[in-house]
């Protein structure tokens, strides 16, 4: 058995070490304020006025925010439009619409978004059905992959529509709340806000640490990435890269295949396809339709990819955004900027969405997807299969 002094002999040993250990980083603190350039600001550093941080989401919108303009309303469940009750009807159809800013509706009223259009197409004497509009600006796959988790039992959705692409190529910079430069993709921001308060305080306080991370994701950025920055004089964390640039024209009248080499983005390509294979695990968990929509943004053009992959070989049926605006304006004479928001290059407008909303619900009707699924008590729990 060990002696009274042998206990404060270890004491006094592991004291040394912890005033060792801490002396040492306060030192090397000092000398990367003294030495390391500061961080490089976030290209969208704070939320929008209708949103709060979130643990689980990184951010969510706030709910009960009562604005009739861009930023709402958004309800007491957090979702954009007006106040809707969790429970479902009897005999009701419900469909939770997931997505990024253009599902949420910038720039156009929430009775303009494209699923509010929806559900007024096949709201009917025939369909009982309401469209839960949960769309958060900003948000990657993962953050509706998480969300879909955390809210699947609460919400009873009958089917799930997915509408995710351009955020998870933007640089980790966009929207690093509290991490300046960031550096950490979507996974590790979010393992990040799980961690304990004392250590998370430490990563987005610390120049030193600071420093480190963001060497090491500067090593890992791509070529196109370095040049990028080179050209415009920034620093190479903070690129946009237009990934659909990259899209060449394929052989054999396939669409070209759209790949993001930059590994230092919202969601590299692994974790994306990890995130749309977590949406499809956690829906169909519960006996749930998933049906994914392709985006259509002014600067993408027709491709394939991870999406498109993961759908045709697990049978998800998924509509292509690009040919629904492609198909009305060639029977109407314009252009596909017009479907946008002028100067923008990616939010749809008011057009844009009452096009998308249509032509959701005609695919919806044709493909006859628009049927109850059995009562609450017979499905089983929810997937857990997040990247991480």
């Amino acid at each position: 058995m060990p002696t009274m002094h042998q206990y404060a002999n270890l004491r006094a040993k592991l004291t040394v070490a912890a005033c060792f250990f801490l002396g040492t980083f306060a030192v090397l603190e000092i000398v990367g304020r003294i030495l390391l350039a500061p961080p490089p600001p976030n290209s969208f550093p704070g939320l929008s006025p209708n949103e709060i941080a979130h643990d689980e989401l990184l951010w969510h919108h706030q709910p009960g925010f009562d604005d009739g303009g861009e930023d709402g309303p958004i309800n007491n469940l957090g979702f954009r439009g007006p106040e809707i009750s969790q429970t479902k009807s009897p005999g009701q159809f419900r469909i939770l619409s997931l997505g990024e800013s253009s599902s949420y509706g910038t720039g156009v009223g929430w009775q303009e978004t494209y699923a509010y259009v929806l559900e007024k197409k096949i709201n009917t004497q025939e369909h009982d059905v309401q469209v839960i509009n949960a769309g958060v600006r900003a948000w990657s796959t993962l953050q509706s992959a998480r969300f879909l988790e955390l809210k699947i039992d609460e919400l009873q959705p009958d089917l799930v529509l997915v509408y995710h692409e351009v955020n998870d190529f933007l640089p980790t910079s966009h929207r690093g709340i509290n991490l300046h430069g960031s550096g950490m993709n979507d996974v590790e921001v979010m393992a990040l806000y799980k961690s304990r308060r004392w250590f998370r305080w430490i990563i987005q306080n610390s120049r030193f640490v600071a420093g480190i991370r963001l060497i090491i994701a500067r090593a890992r950025a791509s070529t196109i990435a370095r040049i990028t920055a080179e050209f415009r004089k920034q620093d190479v964390l903070s690129q946009p890269i237009n990934t659909y640039f990259n899209i060449h024209r394929a052989q054999n009248n396939k669409k070209p295949w759209l790949s993001n080499p930059n590994p230092i983005v919202r969601l590299p390509t692994p974790l994306r396809e990890k995130a749309l294979q977590s949406l499809i695990n956690t829906a169909q968990s519960r006996g749930v339709q998933i049906i994914f929509l392709h985006p259509s943004y002014r600067i993408s053009r027709p491709h394939r990819c991870v999406m498109t992959r993961i759908a045709r070989a697990q049978k998800i049926p998924l509509l292509e955004m690009d040919d629904v605006i492609y198909s009305h304006a060639a029977r109407t004479g314009r252009h596909k900027a017009e479907y946008f928001i002028f100067g923008d290059k990616v939010h749809p407008n008011q057009l844009g969405h009452a096009v998308m909303g249509k032509g959701i619900a005609d695919f919806l009707l044709k493909n006859n997807l628009i049927h109850p699924q059995p009562p609450t008590g017979t499905r089983g729990p929810a997937a857990t299969t997040l990247p991480g």
